[in-house]
């Protein structure tokens, strides 16, 4: 529930320069089997709405959708570091997460002491519900095993295409690499041959994610929504590696997040080396 671009008949904060002041949000996660756990910590510099959360008049909300799932949940708290916990079968992959603070009861005469000076004097009637400060928005995967993530399987597939050339489309939520009935034959053959599959990785599967990262660079709005998008940030944040649009530094992050490929492709071709070697 993004309210960035909406408009309140009061002021708010968060929302442009209505408050002076300040409401952010951190979020980290866990899971086990059965539930996913969140942690959000907030950080609330504002006197009057501090006050309305110490006399039960407001709460910190966090507020989650999952499309994928169609959970969508709203949980209030006034303490600043509560613990969310949400049912594994409720979350898949993408969740996104708001947070913003609103009245738990009817507010008749709110003004706020840090008020932008066009709001001053003037006192607002707000009912229970009505938000008074933004937080943002953020999202997470919702995937049980995290070593899933580090998988290519996880944001690529190599299918058949139906004509000569090699293809590639991002406009779904695993890219999909398209190769021509006989290459895909010859790939399909092949691709559980340990060594093998090194070689489709540094010269299928590496340009193509290169290809990818740059699309997260330029934070492509167009892809954003798409698993892959959002499971290669994931990795790039988990990493504490910052991308950016600088063609050589990418190219090494990608060798990091999928474990130097180019190393294994020459390892295998040693090996390949050694075995004709000894079959002669």
């Amino acid at each position: 529930m993004k309210i960035t671009n909406q408009s309140f008949p009061h002021p708010v904060l968060g929302i442009q320069d209505d408050i002076l002041g300040k409401f952010e949000a951190d979020l980290n996660w866990s899971c086990d089997r059965a539930y996913f756990y969140l942690y959000p910590v907030f950080n609330l510099q504002n006197d009057t709405i501090e006050k309305l959360i110490n006399n039960d008049s407001a709460a910190f909300v966090v507020h989650i959708e999952c499309a994928n799932t169609f959970f969508r949940e709203s949980f209030l708290f006034t303490n600043r570091t509560p613990e969310i916990k949400i049912n594994a079968e409720e979350l898949r992959d993408k969740v996104d997460i708001s947070f913003f603070i609103s009245a738990t009861k009817s507010i008749e005469h709110y003004n706020n002491s840090s008020v932008h000076e066009d709001y001053e004097g003037r006192v607002f009637h707000l009912e229970k519900g009505d938000i008074l400060a933004y937080g943002g928005d953020t999202n997470f995967l919702a995937v049980k095993n995290y070593e899933s993530l580090k998988a290519v399987s996880s944001i690529m597939i190599i299918i058949k295409g139906d004509n000569n050339l090699t293809k590639v489309n991002f406009n779904k939520d695993k890219i999909e690499l398209s190769l021509s009935k006989e290459n895909f034959q010859i790939y399909n053959n092949n691709k559980s041959v340990e060594h093998f599959r090194n070689f489709f990785h540094a010269s299928l599967v590496l340009p193509v994610l290169y290809k990818a990262l740059d699309f997260i660079a330029k934070d492509d709005s167009d892809l954003k929504s798409y698993k892959w998008f959002n499971v290669l940030k994931t990795r790039i944040d988990d990493e504490g590696l910052s991308i950016e649009e600088d063609e050589e530094k990418n190219f090494e992050i990608i060798q990091k997040l999928f474990g130097n490929p180019y190393d294994r492709f020459f390892s295998s071709i040693n090996y390949l080396n050694e075995a004709l070697d000894n079959a002669e």
